[in-house]
């Protein structure tokens, strides 16, 4: 297959990382061979190089390198083909539509204006929507900046919906993971927290703070786990017709709402809402005890991790056997 055809099908599909290694590698030889070139062939060589310029302006977009989209387009020159102007011009319009929003958000995102900076990340990702799944890394960027901003607003939900949809057009974003995880942890869903950094230290063992992160979480994620169990109503006592008329006890210990908060910590541990069905929670639990018993950590796992992993099991475990009674 040709090159450039190649080239165009990747992009197509969204495999933007293989795509920029081939045309990287056309740039490479197109360098060491332009000293080499005849005049006869300058003129195919030319055309070549516009057609890549063009595509490395589509990648770059694509991947949310708005100056390096830029810089390639002004690099085309005047005398191209009827198609490559046409896309060429389709990719400005696109440009001049997303810069001037995306600019926006960051700066305000810089001087502290949340509100701002969320409204603008808002009105550039409406700008893109429609082509959103074509540009996965652009809108993972604006996300990103929405989302820091929801944050530092204490809207953790809408910062969670936002790296949710980052993710799942960049499932290997390592910064949104870890901002999905600060929202999880800052919500009070630690266990959700403790996943995506495990997530993440499969990606990239060493990120910035990634250990300390872990064990922060682990240890969130036990004291919810003691303090749930702690909360949770005994099973009901059957009547005892010691006295007949006598009062009959069938809780726990505790007032209602006390009872209430400690259900709704179980259910939590689990990544459930309050009142799932006993299904639910047992589909729930074969899922999370799938991935975090000790039988199945890696065996290069650190002994951090594992001690981590084995509190969250624990957790986990003590919610599930709560719940079901």
């Amino acid at each position: 297959m040709d090159p450039f055809e190649h080239a165009k099908f990747l992009l197509e599909c969204n495999g933007l990382d293989d795509a920029a290694v081939l045309l990287s590698a056309h740039a490479t030889a197109s360098t060491s061979s332009s000293s080499s070139t005849s005049t006869s062939t300058s003129t195919s060589t030319s055309s070549s190089n516009q057609e890549a310029s063009l595509l490395l302006a589509q990648l770059g977009f694509k991947q949310g390198n708005l100056v390096a989209a830029e810089r390639h387009l002004n690099s085309i020159g005047k005398f191209c083909t009827d198609h490559m102007l046409s896309q060429q011009q389709v990719l400005q319009q696109q440009l001049r539509s997303v810069a001037p929003l995306l600019y926006a958000a960051e700066a305000a995102l810089t001087a502290g204006a949340w509100h701002t900076a969320r409204e603008q990340a808002a009105a550039c990702l409406a700008t893109i929507h429609p082509a959103s799944s074509c540009a996965p890394g652009l809108a993972a960027r604006v996300l990103l900046l929405q989302a820091t901003a929801s944050s530092q607003l204490q809207d953790h939900e809408d910062a969670i919906q936002a790296l949710d949809t980052a993710l799942q057009l960049q499932p290997d974003c390592a910064d949104a993971l870890w901002q999905r995880a600060a929202a999880h942890a800052a919500s009070g869903s630690h266990q959700a927290s403790f996943l995506d950094l495990r997530r993440l230290s499969s990606l990239v063992p060493h990120y910035p703070g990634l250990m300390e992160a872990l064990q922060t979480a682990a240890a969130a994620c036990s004291q919810q786990r003691r303090a749930a169990v702690q909360a949770a109503p005994p099973p009901p006592r059957r009547y005892s017709r010691i006295t007949r008329g006598a009062p009959c006890s069938l809780g726990g210990k505790g007032s209602a709402s006390d009872r209430a908060a400690g259900q709704h910590e179980l259910y939590q541990v689990l990544g459930l809402c309050s009142g799932a069905s006993r299904e639910e929670v047992r589909r729930a639990y074969k899922q999370l005890a799938a991935r975090l018993h000790p039988d199945k950590q890696a065996p290069g796992a650190s002994q951090a991790d594992r001690a981590a992993a084995e509190e969250l099991f624990k957790a986990v475990s003590a919610a599930y056997q709560a719940l079901m009674g």
